[in-house]
């Protein structure tokens, strides 16, 4: 079932297909030779059983609408994703007042998936601000099987991480471009203005062992964060 692209880019329309739009029995193939290549829009819930994506194409599942509030597109892909096209292959938006686009899939680790994944940061500092209001930090997680490094994904941001086992106030490690980000970890960021992260690399689709750390001598024993 091949993507034709003759109408334009939405995945919805029979017309972008040769044949109809795929359902969860269907296997899908997107060529880059399509003149339009398949944007999954707001709202849309895209299905399919299998999904190749060739060299050169590419599969955008967009973030939601802000007013009304809209899901972002979605796709359920029953089986397996075969991206052939490296982290541009597969993007994910997000939006500053939206829900981010979503993606389901069954891969086995042995069968990596490689993809770009947005964030929308809204955390921000202010260094004109008053004493210990200055900084506004987001939590967050990795969506990439990790390790891996902060930069340049993170670059002109401040990254850091809760260390329970500190007894100190601020219990936390500050990263550097030098350290790595770990799958299912949490982290909290900010910088100067809010703005869009990309994770590009090999997505998260494997179980994880995670250890979970009490220090009782610590300022917050056992206080671990995960990022989902």
């Amino acid at each position: 079932h091949e993507w034709t692209g003759a109408i334009d880019r939405a995945w919805e329309k029979d017309g972008n297909w040769c044949g109809k739009v795929p359902t969860a029995s269907t296997d899908v193939r997107i060529p880059a030779s399509a003149p339009n290549q398949p944007l999954i829009s707001a709202g849309i819930v895209a299905v399919c059983r299998s999904i190749t994506i060739d060299v050169g194409a590419s599969v955008t599942i967009a973030a939601g609408l802000p007013s009304p509030l809209t899901a972002g597109g979605s796709l359920a892909v029953g089986n397996t994703i075969t991206n052939n096209a490296g982290v541009a292959g597969l993007w994910i938006q997000s939006a500053a007042n939206s829900p981010n686009g979503t993606l389901i899939f069954h891969n086995l680790a042995s069968s990596p998936v490689l993809g770009t994944v947005e964030m929308y940061t809204k955390a921000y500092y202010d260094p004109a601000g008053p004493t210990g209001y200055k900084y506004k930090w987001q939590f967050f997680g990795i969506p990439l099987q990790g390790p891996v490094p902060p930069s340049p994904t993170c670059d002109g941001s401040y990254v850091r991480e809760n260390d329970e086992s500190q007894q100190t106030s601020s219990h936390t490690a500050v990263w550097t471009n030098a350290s790595l980000l770990s799958s299912f970890r949490g982290y909290e960021i900010t910088q100067t203005s809010p703005k869009t992260l990309y994770f590009q690399g090999q997505l998260t689709n494997s179980n994880y062992a995670y250890p979970i750390t009490n220090s009782p001598s610590g300022a917050y024993p056992g206080n671990n964060i995960l990022g989902n």
